[in-house]
This record gives C-alpha cells, structure tokens and sequence, in this order.
C-alpha cells in the first residue's frame, strides 16, 4: 500500500492511547481498593475462600500494571512518531517506510472505527460505579442471631403455647420464660461443645466485603472490554489516513493490544461468575445449617422436658415405667440431634469442594490471560517505529 500520513492524526491518537491509560490506571485503583477484606476470621472456610482471594487479585494487579505499562509506552512511542513526520521531509519519510517489514495481517473491512478527531466511542470510566446484590444477607446476619429471634415460637409448639398440663400434673417446674435455657439443657444432652457458637464460627467471615468483590471483577471487567473498543476505533481511524509499511505493523500490533485488553476484560468477568457460584454455595449452606439448627432445637426442646418429667415422675416414685420409656425417647432425639448435626459437617465438606473446584478454574483462566499480557511486548520491541 503506497505511503501515506497525517502527524496531525497520530498525535490525536496518541491522546486517545493516553485517555486509555488513564482509564486503565483509574480501573487498576478501583479493583485494588474494592477487592480489600478482612482476612482476620479464623473459620476454615473463611480462610480457604480469602487465600484463593488473595491470590487472584495479586495476579489481577499484575495484568492491569502490564497493560498500564503497555499503553504508557505506546503513548510515548506515537507522540514521537508524529514528531517525526511533522520534522520530516516526505519524500524522506517514504523512503525509510521502505525499508519497513510489512504487516502480515488482514485489516478487517467493517472493523469499528473512531470519529474524525478520535473521540472515544465508549466511556469506560462510567462502569467503575455500583452496589452489591444482596445474595449473602443470610450469611452476614449470622447464625444465632438468627436463632434467636425464632426459638420462641419454637418452644411454644412443643411445649403446648407457654405451658404443658402433664408437667403441671407432675409438679415439675420449668425456665420457659427463657426459651434458649430450656434449648441449651436438650443440647448437653447430644453434644459436649457448644453447638451454636460452633456453627457461627464454620461461616464467620467478612462476607459483606467479598460479596462486593463479585461486583468490583464486573465493574473492571468491563471496563477493560469498554478500553479495548477505543483502542481499537482509534487504530482503525487512523489507518484512513496513515498507510504503509510502518502503519501496518502498527495496525497489527494496537490490535493485538485491543485484544490482550478484551481478554483480560473477559477473565475478570469469569472471576465475577465464580465469585457469585461461591457467594451462592456459601449462602445455600448457611440456610440448610439454618434449618438444621432449628430442627436439632425442636428436638432438643423435647428432649429436654422429657428429661424433666421423666425426673419428676421419678421424684414422685410411681414413674418407674415412664422413665424407662423416657429415655428411649430422649436417646432416639439425641441420636438425630447427632445425625442432623453430622450432615451438615458432610454438607461443609461438600462445600470445600466446590470453592475449590470454582477456584481452581478460576484460576486455570486468570493465570493464562496474565501469561499472555506479561509477554505482549512493550513498543520498543514490537511497535517501534525505526525513525524514531
């Protein structure tokens, strides 16, 4: 293709570059203060999800400082090249193109182009606001509190609404004005560590942070989508005006830009996905724990004033009989206060294993894309306009 330039546009392409690199700069700000947490929980699951956190966003960073890094160089590298065709005589310019190597690929005829002065055909700034969806609220309220505000209609139905007529008859007294009482006398029945303070710790966690998280991958993820159609106009607005050895290469290599930059956008929405499979499982276990906590309080309720009238049929020595059948009762309670216990343990495994499996692919994804941005070559080495 015979030589052709206007200094004119690649200057003005070059602002539109600079544009690019701060909105990458200002995206790389964002993800490292949106993605903090608090990693000072001591719960297992809390500790397994914050490390492969930790880990994603360190390699996150590094992606957006490659690209940040690329693009700063590439704005240098074309507000040279237009001095240089500016202080050029063209004759002179056109026979240095010669000696250029050519570009190998094929510019794509409809390929999306720029306005005249290189304005910017997306804002990609504008995706950076945003809010949280809520799919955690049950985590974050917490187990026992949740617990607490429900025991006492609990108690009231197995009780018999406030009061028991066989306990009257039996003379035995009981604390039903404080419901958890009566729960935590059933509950040393079955379990020798105190099973509320258990389950609150499995899902302990800074949990309202990492929801935000989900929210932070999408909003740089598409950020980064939003640069990359910039980047891409712009480069494709100015092959009307500059053509030739040099203007091919570059063609080639901001392509290849724009699609390191579509792809790094692409994996930080596949990190939004998993965060939000995560955040799902998470908050699917807490609700089955939930309902299992309330089951294993029903049964403790029970178990518990059949303790007690069993001691008070005892006490008044005609309830020998009712005693002994008693504690059949009581052991058939505490045996599924044990079993419905041990499935949620089961269903926490269950858990580990899909944080692992969504991290793992995660990761498999977010360490591919880094490997293809560090090794995108900076200007000098790849773009570089021999002149200058």
């Amino acid at each position: 293709m015979a030589f052709r330039v206007e200094p004119t546009d690649i200057s003005a392409y070059g602002r539109q570059i600079g544009r690019a690199h701060s909105d990458i700069a200002a995206g790389r700000r964002h993800l490292e203060k949106g993605t903090e947490v608090d990693s000072s929980f001591p719960s297992e699951l809390w500790q397994l999800v914050v490390g492969r956190h930790g880990t994603q966003v360190a390699q996150a960073r590094h992606a957006m400082r490659a690209l940040e890094r690329a693009v700063a160089a590439c704005e240098r590298e074309l507000v040279g090249t237009a001095r240089y065709y500016r202080l050029t005589d063209h004759e002179e310019a056109a026979r240095v193109d010669r000696t250029y190597p050519g570009g190998r690929a094929e510019r794509p005829a409809n390929g999306p182009t720029g306005s005249r002065d290189f304005r910017d055909v997306a804002e990609p700034t504008a995706e950076l606001p945003g809010g949280t969806s809520g799919v955690l609220d049950s985590v974050k309220q917490g187990v026992k509190d949740r617990y607490d505000g429900l025991v006492g209609s609990r108690v009231d139905g197995v009780v018999g609404g406030g009061g028991n007529p066989a306990l009257g008859v039996l003379g035995v007294g009981l604390d039903l004005v404080s419901p958890s009482t009566l729960v935590n006398e059933g509950l040393k029945l079955a379990f020798d560590f105190d099973l509320f303070g258990e389950a609150a710790k499995l899902v302990a966690g800074d949990w309202a942070s990492y929801e935000s998280c989900a929210a932070t991958w999408s909003q740089v993820g598409r950020l980064c989508g939003k640069v990359a159609d910039n980047v891409a106009a712009g480069n494709n607005q100015l092959s009307e005006s500059w053509t030739g050895n040099a203007a091919d290469t570059r063609w080639e290599y901001f392509e290849g830009l724009a699609g390191k930059l579509t792809g790094t956008g692409g994996c930080l929405l596949d990190l939004e996905r998993a965060y939000e499979q995560v955040a799902a499982a998470v908050a699917q276990f807490a609700e089955g724990m939930k309902a299992a906590l309330l089951f294993i309080s029903d049964l403790a309720i029970a178990a518990a004033v059949e303790a007690a009238a069993a001691a008070g049929a005892a006490a008044t020595g005609v309830g020998l009989v009712l005693t002994g059948g008693a504690a059949a009762l009581i052991a058939a309670k505490v045996a599924m206060m044990i079993s419905r216990w041990s499935d949620v343990i089961n269903a926490l495994t269950v858990l580990y294993a899909t944080v692992n499996a969504v991290f793992g692919a995660g990761d498999a994804v977010l360490n591919g894309q880094l490997d293809a941005v560090r090794s995108f070559p900076l200007p000098r080495s790849a773009y570089d306009h021999q002149a200058v």
